[in-house]
């Protein structure tokens, strides 16, 4: 795979992030390291299916999925927008396709939530799907979080 990333270091707020000083690096334990990661993701995060006909699903914000600004995380974000769009995508086609690129657009920090997705399929093939995801933040007066779009289809 190929992907272009931008980050920050920001100062750790809270529990769930913090840094540790090991000589003269700084190193960043995200999550709870009594209890390393064990299960499948969405599990661990909690996400539910609400309806997988329409590609929906549901994040309730726990310390596990918030990053430094009491937000929910970038990446955790990204889990939800893939899911929710190969979900959708093999209800209406194949039933193991999978994600083969994903563009990404963060708009505003989802705090409250529950997060909820919207999905719908703008472009199908037998060999693939284009499906765009809508992120919202139902805690905030359905404010927009995040609207990424997904090429879903063939191992290949």
């Amino acid at each position: 795979g190929l992907a272009t990333l931008g980050f920050s270091v920001l100062k750790a707020r809270g529990e769930n992030q913090r840094m540790i000083v090991n000589g003269e690096e700084p190193r960043t334990d995200f999550g709870d390291s009594q209890k390393p990661l064990s299960q499948d993701i969405l599990d661990r995060l909690g996400v539910e299916i609400v309806d997988p006909k329409r590609g929906q699903i549901r994040l309730e914000p726990t310390a596990y999925s918030l990053n430094t600004l009491g937000a929910v995380q970038g990446g955790v974000l990204a889990v939800l927008a893939d899911e929710s769009g190969q979900t959708l995508a093999r209800q209406v086609s194949q039933p193991d396709w999978v994600t083969r690129d994903m563009t990404l657009h963060y708009l505003a920090l989802g705090k409250t939530g529950p997060l909820e997705t919207e999905a719908e399929i703008l472009n199908q093939s037998d060999e693939a799907a284009l499906v765009r995801i809508e992120i919202l933040d139902r805690g905030e007066a359905n404010r927009l979080v995040l609207v990424a779009t997904l090429r879903v289809g063939t191992h290949q």
